[in-house]
C-alpha cells in the first residue's frame, strides 16, 4: 500500500479549519438572520441555504500568484485550498455553489498583466450575475510587513448593507474562533 504525501502548510490545520468554519458559519448564521430565524435549528440553517447560491471565489490564480510569503507560498495555492474546503461546508448546509475557479487558473485571456487581470476581475463577476448569485464570497490571504496586522478580517462594499451584515457575521465568527481582535471594513473600491 502506498502512503498519500502530505502536504505542509504555513498555517496550521486547526487555525486553517476555524477560518472555514468561522466563514461558513458566518454565512448560514447571517442567511438564517436576514429571513428572521434565530438561527438555532439547524434544520432550519439547511433548509434556508437550501435555496440560496453562493459564488465562491479562490483569490488570483493562474498569472497572479497574489501575495508570497513565507517559504515562498503562493497566496493564491491558499486560497484555493481554503476555498475548496469551503465549498464542501457550504455545500454540506444544502447550499448550491459556484466555484471562480477550481485549479490555478484565471479567467482573463488578454495579453499583458494588467489587462489580463482586469479582464479576470470582469469575468469573475460575471459569472456571479450568470449564477444569480445571493451571496458573493471572495477568499483572500493578504500580506503585510506591519506585525500588528496580523488574523482573519473581513471586507465589504460599503453600499450594501446585506454585506456589512454578513461581514459582521463572518468577522464575529473568526474572532471567536481564532481569539482574534479584528473588525469588519467597509471599502467602496471593492472591484468584486
Amino acid at each position: 500500500m502506498r502512503k498519500r504525501k502530505r502536504r505542509i502548510w504555513v498555517v496550521s490545520f486547526k487555525r486553517r479549519k476555524a477560518v472555514i468554519m468561522g466563514i461558513a458559519l458566518g454565512l448560514i448564521m447571517t442567511i438564517a438572520l436576514g429571513l428572521g430565524f434565530s438561527g438555532q435549528d439547524k434544520k432550519i440553517w439547511s433548509w434556508i441555504v437550501g435555496n440560496r447560491v453562493v459564488v465562491i471565489d479562490a483569490g488570483h490564480g493562474g498569472v497572479d500568484p497574489g501575495a508570497v510569503g513565507i517559504g515562498k507560498v503562493l497566496e493564491k495555492d491558499v486560497t484555493l485550498a481554503v476555498s475548496k474546503r469551503l465549498q464542501v461546508l457550504v455545500q454540506q448546509g444544502g447550499a448550491k455553489t459556484f466555484m471562480v475557479r477550481n485549479d490555478d487558473t484565471d479567467l482573463g485571456t488578454a495579453q499583458g498583466l494588467l489587462k489580463r487581470k482586469r479582464e479576470d476581475l470582469a469575468q469573475r463577476i460575471q459569472l456571479a450575475k450568470d449564477a444569480q448569485a445571493d451571496v458573493y464570497i471572495s477568499i483572500h490571504a493578504n500580506s503585510y510587513p506591519d506585525p500588528k496586522l496580523t488574523g482573519a478580517q473581513t471586507f465589504y462594499h460599503s453600499d450594501s448593507p446585506e454585506s456589512k451584515v454578513l461581514a459582521q457575521s463572518i468577522q464575529q465568527e473568526l474572532n471567536i474562533m481564532t481569539n482574534g481582535k479584528r473588525v469588519v471594513k467597509a471599502n467602496q473600491d471593492i472591484y468584486v
